[in-house]
């Protein structure tokens, strides 16, 4: 769908007035249930995109269409929570879930989230249903991001899963949850293997916040061998030691069974193979409604556990570059003006470099990009 010149000037004023509160209050709410809207617009430039056919920036979710005026996300958020039951559902439409949806699993792109709470006891919740993942920083919704443009490896991590979850909190420093189900993406579909998760939430003093969360499970498709059972690990540090500066870290390394890009002459295809990637990021508001941003990142996975075959089978017989994943490095800085809590315009620009031969980008023909992006969101 693609939007006028004029989509940014008109949303803004559409959405101006009353709606931009100091405090970002649902649109409707009352005793234990609120309903509230998340709308988000891009505009997206690849600087060195002239060799490459098609307008879909490869490993994005905040700025998928290049040189295009886009929607990007518009949410409906449904929750209840009063005493002993809670219910969440997301509805979702735009570019985030339209293009990250696999065909098998068009049914679910709408759906972010859907799930029914119960706590038989103070502190405990048990949850079934269509959950949130715990691991990863980053949101698919920009709104809740510092930056619209997420990482890589935030891409690359396990995103929702179907089933059950138990979540108890300790205190109000200390919480954890474990998960039972089957992990779903919208990149990959749904596991039919369960799988296991646990998470846990560290909070000593309020400028500090941590979190170390776990996936274990066979990520095979079922009726095929071998098994690949994958052990993700993901942490999670920030800190604020002031009002106007914060920092993150976010760290995730993976092994997976059976994944060995095979050498020449040397079957190495039932070996572990590793994932790494992270970022550091930091944020200071040189004024009370404007602060920038700037993030470096770090992604490695040359055996293509995560990422699959990112190379058609021409390029892989020619390229000097054998494997099927890649080693990714950038940085991305920001301006964010944000007047309101509920409301943001961004500017940012993000380079992206891989290792000499991992010609990912531009219609394989560039190991490098360069991109621009500018956004807006509300929430009302």
């Amino acid at each position: 769908m693609k939007l006028s010149f004029y989509f940014f000037p008109i949303l803004l004023l559409a959405f101006s007035g009353n709606l931009f509160s100091q405090d970002s209050t649902a649109l409707i709410h009352g005793d234990g249930y609120s309903l509230s809207f998340i709308v988000e617009v891009y505009y997206s430039k690849s600087v060195n995109k002239a060799s490459d056919t098609i307008n879909i920036a490869r490993f994005s979710v905040g700025g998928k269409f290049v040189d295009e005026f886009r929607l990007n996300n518009l949410r409906m958020y449904a929750k209840y929570n009063k005493e002993k039951i809670r219910a969440n559902f997301t509805l979702q439409v735009g570019d985030i879930p339209e293009l990250l949806a696999s065909p098998q699993e068009q049914f679910m792109k709408f759906i972010n989230v859907a799930n029914l709470g119960y706590s038989p006891v103070k502190n405990l919740w048990f949850d079934a249903g269509y959950i949130s993942d715990p691991i990863g920083y980053e949101s698919s919704s920009p709104y809740f991001n510092q930056l619209t443009m997420i990482s890589v490896g935030g891409y690359y991590e396990p995103s929702n899963f179907i089933g059950i979850r138990a979540s108890y909190d300790f205190s109000p420093k200390v919480s954890a949850s474990i998960f039972y189900g089957n992990p779903y993406t919208l990149r990959f579909g749904r596991n039919k293997h369960h799988n296991l998760q646990t998470s846990l939430t560290v909070k000593p003093v309020d400028q500090i916040f941590f979190q170390y969360s776990t996936l274990f499970g066979n990520q095979q498709t079922v009726g095929n061998d071998p098994k690949l059972n994958q052990f993700y690990n993901n942490f999670i540090l920030t800190y604020s030691p002031f009002d106007y500066l914060n920092f993150v870290g976010q760290f995730d390394f993976a092994m997976q069974t059976n994944s060995k890009t095979k050498v020449t002459g040397v079957d190495t295809t039932l070996d572990w193979a590793y994932m790494v990637s992270g970022f550091l990021q930091a944020q200071y508001f040189f004024l009370p409604n404007f602060s920038i941003i700037g993030r470096a990142q770090l992604f490695s996975d040359p055996d293509g556990f995560l990422t699959g075959n990112l190379y058609p089978a021409y390029y892989t017989s020619t390229a000097s570059y054998k494997g099927m994943g890649m080693n990714l490095y950038g940085f991305t800085v920001g301006l964010e003006y944000k007047p309101y809590n509920n409301f943001y315009i961004r500017g940012e620009y993000t380079y992206e470099m891989t290792d000499k031969g991992q010609n990912v980008f531009n219609g394989l023909t560039a190991s490098h990009r360069h991109t621009t992006l500018f956004s807006a969101g509300v929430k009302f």
